[in-house]
């Protein structure tokens, strides 16, 4: 992780953390896994979107993943796969919102997988989408 600065990052280790949640989770009466999708927002990309941290950046899953393995948390994204059979999907999310009540348009994808519907539109996100309340 020579690329981030360590003061901005947990002392906690990510694997170990993802491991506790995972036996805890496993213990939960009605908690299956296997039969669940786990979605990971890679948040406050747009405060290193132009920093050689992100060279070649695409905001795709597969890129994630291999940004991920590059910074060290190779063995995670892996955990992650095994521990959800696959149904695992990373999504780059910003730090922002457009107003209140209004989320970032990198939000969109990632609520729209979590619930299994399709991605508005561009044209219909360019001011953001309002919120239910």
């Amino acid at each position: 992780m020579s690329a981030i600065d360590h003061l901005l990052i947990s002392t906690d280790d990510p694997l170990r953390v993802f491991a506790q949640w995972v036996q805890e989770a496993d213990v939960m009466e009605g908690a299956a896994l296997g039969r669940s999708r786990l979605v990971v927002a890679i948040s406050k990309t747009d405060l290193i979107a132009h920093t050689r941290l992100l060279d070649g950046y695409r905001n795709d899953d597969e890129w994630a993943r291999q940004w991920l393995t590059r910074l060290g948390l190779g063995v995670l994204v892996r955990a992650m796969d095994q521990a959800f059979h696959n149904r695992v999907r990373f999504f780059f999310t910003a730090a922002i919102t457009i107003a209140p009540g209004r989320a970032h348009a990198s939000i969109h994808p990632l609520v729209a997988w979590s619930l299994g519907v399709p991605v508005p539109a561009a044209g219909s996100l360019a001011s953001g989408s309002r919120l239910a309340r």
